[in-house]
């Protein structure tokens, strides 16, 4: 019987012929013939094929999966391969072989792909070191799949073992899923959309190799995530390279132009620059690049390389930066990820080895136990246990995506903190930093007691003279403060830095003298870089208003009351003197107050929390930011600020309101009205409840934490009648 004889004809077709039954000397075994026979007498022309045997046809697949493209059996349209029509297997039908070589050719196209790839980066000047870097990781990932097809053709060569087309393609299934994943890759990362900015084609690539390092982790693809894991850290190693170089000297060596940071052409370096050639020399040229591993970190990896580069400017005359080892981060951040996880690995992935290794240490426990009991463990040499990192285990490095970013965040934040640290080291123990900084809160913000005591006592004794305009004299003012500075100056050197200036304006009377009046500190580079003219400005403005607020209550607290008396004194007058003094009290009470919470509570409070931030600063960035808030906030606390500078109106009516009170204190009894002194208390009343009336204002509006005095002025007492 034939084998057509038990193949029935479609019974929905009636017209169709009925196959004859072959003659018994026409049984055959050939498949392929009785397969198209049978075709042939349903009248399907199955065409001129030649007839190979399997050993052909796998030579010629093993050929076309090393990517030769001149076959017989196959063809190459210049997308991928194509199985031809003009071949049979007598044992196999033509559907069956075709279906099962169409899978292979797709992985091989894919294979073709890649190596022209990879021929293409090699061969080209202009693809960046992260694209050679990924050629190179599939080149090198792309090996035990050609190994194992030489293997298998050595196989076929040598006729020793068996080996069918069935055989081959469970062989190389593996190899095929690695293969198709690599080629994913290849496409969404390179191929698919490829930007022209270099930028954006390094972070398309690395956005690409984690997303699909990602997946392969969630859908726990082993067999392809080493392979992920290792084309990642390939290509990513250029970007870690640049990143070790950039931040352990400062110097950006990218010449593809393909890393996110980039120098500012404008920005040019100078001992003068100050603070602007910091913030304004590097910065960050493609957003997109924050949503890879390494974006979240540029920040300080820009601080960290600026650090060394003002480093290396500021010691060039002195001694030479001790630069970071090149190459290490990368090794450092390999080391991370096999510490967490390729010990864990190896214990899985070779349980004969581990079980080999307990039997091992079992076996040497119990020797070591015998020749305790015999006494003779000197005579037996048993070798030192082997530790665990001693052992070579060699299997393919696996990690998570969550392992990586630790490991690069961990990595990153130890050498940016290491080389900022550095120039921060540098600007507090050779530049003194903290004590440029102490002598501007010193003397700006008036805590040196004693210099600045001697300093305004001259100054404002003068103001409240009888010609109160002389004192706007520069000589005068750079003598007064010379004269305070002098017991200090063999102490602290740095006191030479301060010195007085005014403003070219025609003198002003009393308190409106001191907005003419600049208090300066000269500091050299790279002190600069944190003591800018920008925050200089500012604190001679807290100066300004603090010596508007000391002279006030200096006139009130050196009035007399010996002045008001008088030998012919009559009940008016004593009314009037006494009034005079009930006011002065008032007043006084009203300012000292005032003024201790400016100093203590919003001042002082600051300063100690700027100063804690200062000791555990770590970089420069973080040392501009603290001080520059300190400056903002004490700037606020003193009322200063763009939200609050309503309040200065009635508060320096108040002060001048003293200075007012001190001069017909002086006038004498005899020539002093009650209506002025009800004009002064009147007044002080009225700009006390509009003080008090702004700031509920300000406080309602969520501004209670911007300043003290906000809080003072709310709790504060009116005014209580003193002339009737």
């Amino acid at each position: 019987m034939a084998l057509s004889d038990y193949v029935v004809p479609p019974y929905w077709n009636p017209g169709d012929p009925q196959v004859e039954a072959p003659s018994s000397t026409s049984i055959s075994a050939n498949l392929v013939k009785e397969w198209e026979k049978y075709l042939k007498s349903h009248g399907i022309s199955t065409g001129e094929r030649t007839l190979l045997s399997e050993r052909l046809l796998l030579r010629e697949t093993l050929w076309m999966m090393s990517g030769t493209k001149e076959l017989f059996v196959f063809t190459w349209n210049g997308n991928e391969f194509i199985v031809n029509d003009n071949f049979k297997l007598s044992h196999v039908t033509t559907g069956t072989v075709k279906t099962v070589l169409e899978e292979i050719c797709r992985c091989a196209s894919y294979v073709v792909h890649l190596k022209e790839f990879i021929s293409s980066v090699s061969g080209a000047k202009s693809s960046t070191l992260t694209v050679k870097a990924f050629a190179s990781s599939v080149f090198e990932q792309l090996q035990p799949y050609s190994r194992r097809i030489v293997e298998l053709e050595r196989m076929l060569i040598a006729q020793k073992e068996t080996l069918t087309l069935a055989m081959l393609l469970e062989d190389a299934k593996p190899h095929f899923e690695r293969v198709c994943h690599i080629y994913n890759i290849f496409r969404c990362a390179v191929v698919t959309d490829c930007p022209e900015n270099r930028v954006q084609q390094t972070v398309k690539l690395l956005s690409a190799l984690e997303h699909a390092l990602e997946n392969a982790t969630v859908v726990n693809q082993k067999n392809v995530l080493p392979q992920t894991v290792s084309l990642y850290l390939d290509s990513v190693k250029p970007y870690i390279d640049f990143i070790d170089t950039f931040s352990g000297s400062g110097i950006l060596q990218d010449p593809f132009q393909e890393f996110p940071i980039r120098r500012n052409e404008d920005a040019k370096f100078s001992e003068g620059a100050g603070v602007s050639y910091w913030k304004d020399s590097l910065c960050v040229c493609d957003p997109g690049c924050s949503d890879t591993v390494i974006g979240p970190h540029l920040a300080p990896i820009i601080s960290a390389g600026k650090s060394m580069e003002h480093l290396v400017h500021a010691t060039e005359s002195r001694r030479a930066v001790l630069p970071s080892k090149p190459g290490t981060l990368y090794s450092s951040i390999i080391s991370s990820i096999r510490s967490t996880g390729s010990i864990q690995e190896s214990k899985h992935a070779i349980p004969k080895q581990s079980t080999g290794l307990a039997n091992v240490k079992e076996i040497r426990e119990e020797l070591i136990q015998w020749s305790q009991e015999a006494k003779c463990e000197g005579l037996i040499g048993l070798p030192p246990e082997p530790a665990l990192s001693e052992i070579d285990v060699k299997c393919p490095l696996s990690c998570t995506l969550l392992q990586i970013k630790q490991a690069v965040g961990n990595a990153v934040a130890e050498r940016c903190s290491e080389n900022s640290a550095k120039f921060i080291h540098y600007l507090k123990s050779g530049c003194n930093l903290a004590q440029h900084i102490d002598v501007v809160h010193n003397h700006f913000l008036m805590f040196a007691g004693d210099i600045m005591h001697s300093f305004t006592t001259e100054l404002f004794s003068r103001l409240l003279s009888r010609s109160p305009e002389t004192w706007q004299n520069l000589s005068f003012l750079s003598f007064a403060l010379q004269e305070a500075l002098s017991w200090y100056h063999s102490q602290t050197p740095l006191l030479k830095g301060l010195s007085m200036k005014l403003r070219e304006s025609s003198p002003k009377l009393w308190l409106d003298g001191f907005d003419n009046v600049v208090l300066t500190y000269s500091v050299a580079w790279p002190i600069t870089i944190v003591l800018t003219d920008k925050t200089l400005a500012l604190y001679n403005r807290i100066f300004v208003f603090l010596c508007k607020v000391k002279c006030a209550k200096f006139a009130l607290e050196e009035l007399s009351f010996h002045d008001l008396c008088c030998r012919a004194d009559t009940p008016a007058m004593k009314q009037t003197a006494h009034s005079l003094q009930l006011l002065r009290f008032e007043i006084i009470s009203f300012l000292i107050a005032f003024h201790s919470c400016l100093m203590q509570e919003a001042l002082h409070g600051s300063k100690l929390v700027f100063d804690g931030d200062l000791e555990r600063a770590t970089d420069l960035d973080t040392v501009i930011k603290c001080h520059e808030d300190f400056v903002a906030k004490a700037f606020r606390q003193c009322l200063l600020g763009e939200p609050l500078v309503d309040l200065q109106e009635p508060i320096l009516t108040m002060l001048k309101l003293c200075i007012k009170l001190h001069v017909l204190w002086n006038k004498g009894i005899k020539n002093i009205l009650p209506a002025e002194v009800k004009s002064i208390e009147d007044s002080f009343l009225n700009a006390h409840i509009k003080f008090k009336h702004l700031a509920k204002i300000r406080v309602n509006r969520g501004y209670a934490d911007s300043s003290q005095l906000l809080t003072f002025a709310m709790n504060s007492q009116y005014l209580q009648p003193v002339v009737a």
